[in-house]
């Protein structure tokens, strides 16, 4: 079980998928914002089709200002600064609730105090459904909204305070059945993702979230690296 980013490059990602095959070790990520309470009904009516067709994701993503430290101010270390920290857990968290690939992404980021990783980032992702997404993933602003919208052409699901570790919020869920409040937390995500390894293992079963979801995530993070050096849209290479 490997945490993430699985590696800085795409090549030595690939590696690391390719060496736990040839091992039959299963490989796990540790995108524990999939076991947030409830997070499986969320993902549930949306594939449903509850929603209709998704046409918007939001998604802020926030520890409050905590600005890079460490081995984490070194890009050498570290790759991207608050993108690697914690935007790939926003990014792991939209295509699972989709089940769909970005395939195109748009970024801007923000630094400060002489760092050199961004401590901001705005990104906007296009994915092969359709859909368009927004993530904001930010160590710099204080008192942030940890929230998550996802539209549809049939409803809508609204999450308050509900995509970072620690936290008790709600999940809104508007259809034209009716509209539906659930409470969710996320004091025991690390445990859940855990148990989910641990299971899969002992079941002979590919983990969830695997190192192919690692692998997916260098892919994406790349592509966001790409556009910021280049100032324009890049496409998301699988």
């Amino acid at each position: 079980m490997c945490d993430k980013p699985l590696a800085l490059s795409v090549a030595d990602a690939r590696r690391a998928v390719a060496a736990c095959e040839e091992a039959a070790v299963g490989l796990g990520i540790t995108f524990q914002t999939r076991f947030h309470d409830h997070f499986g009904r969320f993902r549930e009516v949306i594939q449903d089709g509850s929603l209709g067709e998704i046409r918007v994701v939001q998604v802020e993503m926030s520890p409050g200002r905590t600005l890079l430290k460490g081995w984490r101010t070194d890009p050498a270390l570290a790759g991207l600064g608050a993108i690697n920290n914690l935007g790939v857990h926003a990014f792991d968290l939209i295509g699972w609730l989709l089940g769909a690939e970005p395939v195109e992404v748009t970024a801007l980021a923000g630094h400060e105090g002489g760092l050199d990783p961004e401590t901001l980032a705005l990104v906007l992702l296009r994915y092969g459904t359709g859909a368009l997404a927004y993530v904001n993933v930010n160590q710099s602003a204080a008192f942030p909204q940890a929230d998550i919208t996802v539209y549809g052409t049939k409803g809508r699901v609204v999450g308050r305070s509900c995509t970072r570790m620690n936290m008790e919020g709600t999940l809104d869920i508007v259809t034209e059945q009716g509209e539906t409040t659930i409470e969710t937390a996320s004091y025991h995500a690390y445990r859940g993702a855990v148990m989910a390894f641990e299971d899969a293992v002992a079941a002979g079963r590919e983990p969830s979230p695997s190192g192919l979801d690692g692998l997916r995530s260098v892919e994406l993070t790349s592509a966001i690296a790409e556009s910021l050096r280049d100032g324009r849209a890049a496409a998301v290479t699988v």
